[in-house]
């Protein structure tokens, strides 16, 4: 059977509107039990509305087109332009675990229903180009995606521009640990407001993705493996 857009599925626990959720596994029923999504966990669609445990949910599905409407759950408000991951409970936050899940439309603070662009392009470095490790104090290249792998024989840095572009990602790993190294980027990459990356053992690995906030261009975590973020 195709669906397109809106398909029924079967609540496997009380569910709110607008969230996130997830086929339950070792579900027989027909249609299937569907159940929240949480913190990093995948999602196959958003609530439409909500239903008691056992009743039928109508769930538009992460493939249709358009935005989605999401509720978040985060500390303070998130803005425009934001990278946002899974939370519990089906919500959206803007804490980075997991894969990513969208990028918000507008502003929301705890608890707000946002409009959401979904972000189902699941990145890994193998389907990034290598790009050359710029050496101690160069400048890693902003114009396109790519994958950085970092070699280092001391205490070295790097600097990291404004992105030239919307959209592209990069992937920047240490490859060769000689010694720490710290990326100081031109602009603040999360809702935290940092701005430095320090890698201080191989394989340690940040992918970055360009987005527009307030006008202009910066890069956002898509996701960081290890890599400690500070801000001076």
């Amino acid at each position: 059977m195709w669906n397109e857009g809106i398909k029924t599925f079967t609540a496997g626990e009380d569910l709110e509107a607008r969230r996130r959720v997830k086929i339950e596994s070792g579900t027989t029923s027909d249609p299937p039990e569907i159940v929240y999504a949480d913190a990093g966990e995948d999602w196959i669609g958003v609530t439409e509305y909500a239903v008691k445990d056992g009743e039928p949910i109508a769930v538009k599905l992460n493939n249709s087109p358009g935005t989605f409407e999401i509720e978040c759950v985060v500390d303070s408000e998130i803005a425009r332009g934001t990278v946002l991951y899974g939370a519990n409970d089906g919500k959206i936050s803007d804490a980075a675990v997991g894969t990513t899940q969208g990028i918000a439309m507008e502003t929301g603070e705890d608890d707000a229903i946002i409009e959401v662009a979904p972000w189902n392009v699941k990145v890994t470095t193998a389907a990034l180009a290598a790009i050359a490790d710029p050496g101690d104090a160069g400048a890693i290249p902003v114009t396109r995606s790519g994958s950085v792998a970092i070699t280092t024989e001391d205490a070295e840095t790097r600097t990291l521009a404004i992105p030239g572009i919307a959209g592209i990602m990069l992937a920047i790993s240490l490859d060769v640990d000689g010694g720490d190294c710290v990326i100081t980027v031109a602009a603040t990459i999360n809702q935290t407001g940092n701005n430095t990356i320090t890698m201080d053992d191989a394989g340690e690995t940040i992918i970055l993705v360009a987005v527009q906030v307030a006008g202009g261009l910066v890069w956002r975590v898509l996701n960081n493996d290890g890599c400690t973020l500070t801000t001076v």
